[in-house]
């Protein structure tokens, strides 16, 4: 396929995929109307999530670091065990890798995350089908972050599994919330990062809370002011030292922030009826802030555009909820189209305009 050709198959099937799901969510309002319920919500499912699962794990040489994900597993496939544990970080991908050196075929590492992160991400969205359409969700997520994932594959799962912890903080179990970060940061370290942001789950809606918030705000502000000689630190701790090349990179293009303000602008206008819908959207508008903030120093180094992507699903959310805001269902449906019409924009601009990530022309490994 071509770049256009590629470009079509890419929207068409991200489609099919959401309006299989779309079905699923509507079955689950009317299950008790349904017969053989579970058959079908299952074999429905399976075909939706199988479509994303299968682009990426048949893709071949598709996105900016697949060389570098196949140098790794080259490096990495003979390990024993006892040689992953003493890596002591990503032990998790290393295992992956090890299983898929039992079939000696690297292609099974790509075909294993790439199940992990969207089945991840379908539980995560499973949490808010109650209020928003389940389809509409897993729409925005194919077209605003999916494509990442051919990219930053362990990161793209870090940030799924991070996403999905958002329920232990509404929860304020802060033990299961720990065991995901963990989980997710023996994908990715950097998931680590995202620790600190539980406890605004504890921060009420008052002047103390409101103070709360805008210390945690003048605290990214500081990281986005002084990225490089933070990442300088950290990247001293043995962990953390191959990060230290982002501690001089430099990245000016970066138009995502830009586009995010926008969205973010729109966002703040809403914020009373957004919360007023939903609580639980006062912690997805600070992380949107949060994640504006952090996209602000893509201007710098790419590496706090990649932290910002812990963040970026509640923009997600937020604008999954903007239809349910419309007082008539003219408006609500005008409100979908809209904001599908954004987010498809965004990644043809994004992957064919711009050929960012890499992810054109779309090849596969069959007949490779």
């Amino acid at each position: 396929m071509n770049d256009l050709e590629s470009l079509i198959f890419y929207v068409v099937t991200f489609i099919i995929s959401a309006m299989i799901i779309a079905r699923v969510g509507k079955m689950y309002k009317h299950q008790e109307e349904i017969k053989n319920f579970r058959f079908k919500i299952i074999i429905l499912t399976i075909i939706g999530l199988g479509i994303p699962i299968l682009i990426s794990s048949l893709r071949y040489y598709v996105g900016t670091d697949y060389d570098n994900y196949l140098n790794l597993y080259n490096t990495t496939k003979n390990y024993s065990f006892l040689q992953i544990f003493k890596e002591g970080e990503e032990i998790l991908f290393l295992i992956i890798i090890k299983i898929a050196s039992l079939f000696d075929n690297y292609q099974v590492v790509f075909a294993i995350m790439a199940f992990l992160t969207v089945f991840i991400m379908y539980a995560t969205l499973l949490n808010y089908k109650e209020k928003l359409s389940l389809g509409f969700l897993f729409f925005l997520y194919l077209f605003m972050s999916f494509a990442s994932s051919f990219n930053l594959v362990k990161q793209a799962l870090a940030v799924v599994i991070v996403a999905y912890s958002y329920k232990f903080i509404f929860e304020r179990n802060f033990k299961k919330f720990v065991l995901a970060i963990i989980i997710a940061s023996l994908f990715h370290v950097s998931a680590l990062l995202f620790l600190p942001f539980y406890f605004i789950s504890s921060v009420k809606n008052d002047r103390k809370g409101k103070f709360i918030r805008v210390c945690y705000v003048i605290f990214t502000i500081i990281i986005v002011l002084n990225y490089q000689r933070i990442v300088g630190m950290i990247s001293s701790v043995s962990i953390f030292e191959k990060y230290s090349v982002y501690a001089t990179e430099v990245e000016s293009a970066n138009r995502e922030a830009i586009l995010n303000i926008i969205i973010l602008a729109i966002i703040l206008l809403f914020r009373k009826p957004l919360i007023k819908y939903d609580s639980k959207n006062e912690i997805f508008i600070f992380f949107a802030i949060i994640n504006g903030l952090l996209l602000l120093t893509g201007f710098v180094t790419p590496f706090a555009k990649r932290i910002a992507e812990y963040f970026g699903i509640s923009n997600m959310i937020l604008l999954a909820t903007f239809p349910n805001l419309a007082k008539t269902k003219e408006q609500k449906i005008t409100v979908y189209f809209l904001i599908a019409v954004y987010a498809i924009s965004m990644f043809v601009i994004s992957t064919y305009v711009l050929k960012q990530a890499h992810i054109l022309p779309y090849q596969t490994i069959i007949g490779k």
